[in-house]
């Protein structure tokens, strides 16, 4: 959708500037977690900034979390009711009875203590996005490619890039548990290369 939006110039520069961008980012993150030991982002503040550098943190985590949440839940509420229209659940539940089927289905998600513990679920995402990607190859295999029928999008406009720069931006959101994650590593010394490793690995898979 967003390579859509903003056009093959303009998507794949931004695609290419955001991973350059937050790869340097995600490098000096780490390395500042690894140098003071701190296994938190308001831990990483506080030892920057003093109490002040903490609080501050701990707001802009909140307000984040919070918000990127609810914005994910009415997003899934949506694509539910766009991939059912037509079936019978899809006209007896309404976009907000699938926020709450999304919320319980979260539930138990945010029960899990740890990464480590997580693994498996990682797993069934990392599948599900690639069967994702190889129905695509399909399609365009059997069916041809979208410009045969017809562009399903408006124009790129200057208003539609700018739109779309922060779904592209929220792609590479995994910072924000950079330092749980190191906690969390067998070997902390080795974030630098799992952290190239991961890269590596969905670069591509956003390009495709």
């Amino acid at each position: 959708y967003s390579m859509g939006q903003m056009g093959l110039k303009f998507g794949l520069t931004f695609i290419a500037l955001s991973s350059l961008s937050t790869w340097c980012s995600g490098r000096m993150l780490g390395e500042a977690c690894l140098e003071t030991g701190a296994r938190s982002y308001p831990e990483l503040g506080r030892k920057a900034f003093g109490l002040a550098g903490q609080r501050f943190v701990v707001v802009c985590q909140w307000l984040s979390y919070f918000l990127t949440g609810v914005t994910q839940i009415a997003t899934s509420g949506a694509q539910y009711q766009q991939t059912l229209r037509g079936q019978s659940v899809g006209k007896s539940i309404c976009t907000q009875g699938w926020m709450t089927f999304t919320v319980l289905l979260l539930a138990p998600c945010v029960m899990v203590p740890s990464f480590e513990e997580a693994v498996s679920l990682s797993v069934i995402v990392v599948l599900a996005q690639m069967l994702g990607i190889a129905i695509m190859f399909q399609q365009i295999a059997q069916y041809g490619t979208y410009h045969k029928e017809g562009l399903c999008y408006d124009q790129v406009s200057m208003s539609s890039i700018l739109r779309t720069v922060s779904n592209t931006a929220f792609a590479y959101g995994g910072h924000g548990v950079i330092p749980e994650l190191i906690r969390e590593m067998r070997e902390p010394s080795e974030y630098r290369r799992a952290f190239d490793m991961c890269y590596l690995f969905t670069v591509p898979i956003y390009i495709l």
